[in-house]
C-alpha cells in the first residue's frame, strides 16, 4: 500500500479534556479561537460559538486570521455564521474555508453562532475571531430581526440619529412595532421615527411618527425597508422596540393563526403566551406545525378578551443552551460537538396580544 501523504503541520493527539472549544459569550465585546490556535487544530472536532449581546443591539464579527483545508465547497474543514442560534440555511450569513478572511458580519439580532468543524485529515492554523455590540443603526439581512433605540427600555439620548436599513431575501419586508413612546408633536418634528421604501432616505416615504401611538404594521414594496430615527436636543422618551420579517407573513396575522395558537378559546384580553420554538427557524414562517408547542400563559390581566386567533408581535426573545449544556472555555470540543450542536440551542419567544 502506499504510504499516506504527509501532513503540512504535526498535529498532537489531544486529550478531549483539555481543549477548549465553544460556548456561550456574553460580554459585550470578547476574542475567540479556534482550539490550540496559533497552533494547527485538532481533528475531528465540532465547536460552537453562541454570542449574545444586549437585546436591542447587533453583533459585529470580524476575523484577524483565517487559515482552514480548502475545498472548492468547503465540504472538509469550515467555518459557519449565523444570524441568530438556529442552524438552518435560512439563518445562514456565510460558509468558509481556505486561505481567505471571511468579511466582518453584523447579526439582524443580539444572537450570532458560529460553527467550526474539522474532518480527520490536514490541520491548518484555524481562526481568530473578535466580536462587539453595536447598538445604533447598521445594515441589516436575514429572514428577521429586531431592532431597538439606543438604551431601550431607558430613555433615549438626546441628539441621536440611527439608520437601519433591512435587506430582506426574496420579498418584502414587514415591520411590526412592539412598543412606542416618544416625544410627541404637531408633524413630529422633534423626535421620531421614519420609515422608507428603499435602502436609503430618497426613496418614499411609507410614514414618519411619533407619541405614544403604536405605528401600524408596515410592508415594503421592494426588498430593503429604512428605519430612521431622530431625537432633539430635550425631552426623551422611553423610544421603541419593533420587529421585522422577510415578506408579508399574512397567514401570521389573520384567521390562518388558529392552528398556531392551540384550542382558540377565549383568552382575557392583554394575556402573553409563551412558546418554545426549536429550532428558532419556526419563527420565520415556513413549516412551523410541527416547531411551534403551545407551553401555557405567563401573564395576563384578566377580564372579557376577543377569542383567538388574533394578530401576534413577538415580544421577547430569549436564546438558551439546553439543560447541562458546557460553558465557554471549559468544553473539550469533543463533548461540546455530542451535546450542544447549534440546532440544539433553544429560543423562547413570548407573544403578546396586539388586537389586530
Amino acid at each position: 500500500h502506499p504510504s499516506p501523504p504527509k501532513k503540512r503541520h504535526q498535529v498532537p493527539n489531544y486529550p478531549a479534556a483539555c481543549i477548549k472549544c465553544g460556548g456561550v459569550l456574553s460580554a459585550p465585546s470578547g476574542n475567540f479561537s479556534s482550539p490550540n490556535f496559533p497552533g494547527p487544530y485538532p481533528y475531528e472536532t465540532e465547536c460552537t460559538w453562541l454570542i449574545v449581546v444586549a437585546e436591542g443591539s447587533s453583533v459585529l464579527l470580524s476575523f484577524s486570521h483565517f487559515e482552514l483545508e480548502y475545498h472548492a465547497a468547503c465540504a472538509y474543514d469550515y467555518l459557519q455564521v449565523y444570524n441568530g442560534a438556529a442552524r438552518d440555511r435560512g439563518n445562514l450569513l456565510g460558509t468558509f474555508c481556505g486561505h481567505s478572511t471571511p468579511p466582518p458580519f453584523a447579526s439582524a439580532w443580539h444572537v450570532m453562532a458560529v460553527v467550526f468543524r474539522s474532518d480527520r485529515h490536514v490541520a491548518k492554523r484555524g481562526f481568530a475571531a473578535a466580536y462587539r455590540k453595536d447598538a445604533c443603526g447598521g445594515q441589516l439581512t436575514g429572514l428577521s430581526g429586531e431592532i431597538t433605540s439606543p438604551r431601550y427600555p431607558e430613555s433615549y439620548p438626546n441628539d441621536a440619529e440611527c439608520r437601519w436599513s433591512i435587506g430582506a431575501a426574496g420579498g418584502p419586508v414587514t415591520l411590526v412595532f412592539a412598543d412606542f413612546q416618544m416625544e410627541g408633536g404637531q408633524g413630529c418634528g422633534f423626535d421620531y421615527v421614519a420609515l422608507f421604501d428603499g435602502p436609503t432616505a430618497s426613496a418614499p416615504r411609507l410614514g414618519r411618527y411619533c407619541g405614544s401611538a403604536r405605528p401600524p404594521r408596515t410592508v415594503s414594496s421592494t426588498q430593503h425597508l429604512l428605519v430612521l430615527f431622530k431625537s432633539d436636543f430635550n425631552i426623551v422618551g422611553r423610544g421603541f422596540k419593533a420587529h421585522f420579517y422577510s415578506g408579508v407573513r399574512s397567514s401570521w396575522w389573520g384567521a390562518g393563526t388558529r392552528g398556531l395558537l392551540g384550542d382558540g378559546g377565549a383568552r382575557g384580553g392583554g394575556q402573553a403566551l409563551r412558546y418554545q420554538l426549536m429550532p428558532p427557524s419556526a419563527l420565520h414562517g415556513t413549516a412551523m406545525g410541527g416547531n411551534v408547542v403551545f407551553s401555557s400563559i405567563v401573564s395576563g390581566t384578566g377580564g372579557a378578551g376577543p377569542r383567538w386567533p388574533h394578530g401576534l408581535i413577538p415580544t421577547a426573545f430569549e436564546p438558551r443552551l439546553p439543560a447541562g449544556a458546557p460553558k465557554a472555555g471549559r468544553t473539550p470540543c469533543r463533548d461540546l460537538s455530542a451535546s450542544a450542536k447549534a440546532s440544539e440551542f433553544m429560543t423562547f419567544a413570548v407573544f403578546q396580544d396586539n388586537y389586530i
